[in-house]
């Protein structure tokens, strides 16, 4: 994979096909958009900002385990455990749940509880866990 440079044309620059903006780190040939391959030595080249954008892609947040008995909804008196959201405070009361969208979930890295309105919007929107970032942080 290779991260080409924007240059403007020389006269003296080999290019392939119509000639872009954009120059090959191999062979210094000139591709016209990104991402995209090389012509010449068939490269792969893309932006870094590209890249970055699509890195959640390459490693999506594992599922959490939903359930109270995945976070020990109970405590040795037999009363059930109330708990919090760890990124919206929400209170959470797993015993009472009336259906999915009331079940807490239990990210497996962190041990964070969280309602499924946050769950959601990690998986589907954040793409990290808050949980394991405060960890890694080292807060």
């Amino acid at each position: 994979m290779g991260f080409p440079q924007k240059r403007v044309l020389d006269h003296d620059a080999f290019f392939s096909g119509l000639g872009g903006e954009y120059v090959c780190p191999r062979c210094s040939s000139r591709v016209e958009e990104l991402p995209s391959q090389c012509n010449v030595c068939k490269l792969t080249l893309v932006s870094s900002p590209h890249l970055a954008r699509s890195y959640h892609h390459l490693f999506p947040v594992p599922p959490f385990t939903e359930g109270i008995s995945a976070i020990g909804g109970t405590v040795s008196s037999g009363v059930s455990k109330v708990v919090q959201c760890f990124a919206c405070q929400r209170k959470l009361d797993g015993a009472n749940a009336t259906g999915d969208d009331q079940t807490p979930s239990v990210c497996g890295g962190c041990k964070s509880i969280f309602c499924f309105q946050c769950d959601v919007y990690i998986h589907e929107k954040l793409h990290n866990c808050p949980g394991c970032e405060n960890q890694n942080a080292g807060c």
